[in-house]
């Protein structure tokens, strides 16, 4: 299965970062309107990057499923209605120099991560800590059919929020790869 908000994958411009204090990107997807009602297995991680001046650089990517479904708002939610789902995985983003060089998109490999069946929704979130001030995910302005959400120091409060608050255009460019229910992958566009 591939998973994506992102009306468009060619990744144009930059993003929001912050160079004082951690911050993470953060998506929510609806399993149950793409048809997802069993387990989903994460198989691959995919997002574009346009800026990290000294690379590489590891960041966090974690996956969690909301507590209670009502907690999410399309606005912003907290952090304490999420349950993380497996371990923090670490990703090295390479170094990429500030546009108008081509961002490139980094794809990492995913294993022990299963969202567990009867899920309403998926978050994963990148988490960039505090040394990593000048890496900036990569974004288009072509569109999403679901909100960015960014938290930590670009809002002052760990909160996600949407980038729709301050960066209305930062449509951050991620998808996944993986198989549900059995484990037997769907076949994936290329």
């Amino acid at each position: 299965v591939f998973l994506t908000q992102s009306t468009d994958l060619t990744v144009v411009d930059d993003g929001v970062a912050c160079n004082i204090g951690a911050y993470s990107y953060l998506r929510v997807m609806d399993l149950e309107a793409e048809g997802i009602f069993s387990s989903l297995n994460i198989t691959k991680f995919a997002t574009g990057v346009a800026y990290v001046p000294s690379g590489p650089v590891d960041v966090t990517l974690k996956f969690h499923v909301f507590n209670n479904p009502a907690d999410y708002s399309a606005t912003g939610f907290a952090y304490s209605s999420l349950t993380q789902i497996g371990s923090d995985i670490t990703v090295s983003i390479p170094n990429t120099p500030l546009l108008p060089n081509p961002p490139v998109i980094v794809e990492s490999p995913v294993s022990g991560i299963t969202i567990p069946a009867g899920s309403k929704y998926i978050v994963w979130e990148v988490e960039a800590p505090v040394s990593n001030g000048n890496f900036v995910l990569g974004t288009n302005t072509r569109g999403e059919s679901g909100a960015t959400f960014y938290g930590g120091c670009a809002t002052g409060d760990p909160t996600p929020i949407t980038t729709a608050t301050g960066f209305a255009n930062q449509h951050w460019v991620t998808w996944l790869e993986g198989s549900v229910g059995s484990g037997l992958p769907f076949p994936v566009a290329d």
